[in-house]
């Protein structure tokens, strides 16, 4: 937030990867520009539950199945594996896996 906050024309909308970025950002914002606070909106990967408590929450999160994602996680690591132990070229994969984007304002 120090560096984005330095550029000549800083950000109005930022989306970070994971919820505690997030609180480290807004936490940053109110401790040193606690102005910018309502100029800076923010969306975010994950939608933790957390955010219905706290004073400022990103605009939007996207929300995530994570035992799918861990599922899916195992069965890639799983076949590259197997694909590695029978001597074959270890080859990439894709999977996607559907989001929700959640509203917050």
């Amino acid at each position: 937030m120090k560096e984005l906050l330095k550029l000549p024309d800083p950000p109005t909308g930022i989306f970070t990867f994971k919820n505690s970025i997030t609180l480290d950002a807004l936490d940053y914002l109110q401790n040193n520009a606690p102005k910018l606070l309502k100029k800076i909106e923010f969306t975010d990967f994950g939608n933790l539950p957390l955010f219905h408590y706290t004073r400022h929450k990103p605009v939007a999160s996207i929300e995530e199945d994570f035992y799918r994602m861990g599922r899916e996680a195992a069965v890639l690591l799983f076949s590259m594996i197997e694909e590695e132990n029978n001597g074959e070229e270890v080859s990439c994969k894709n999977v996607e896996i559907p989001c929700k984007l959640v509203i917050h304002k």
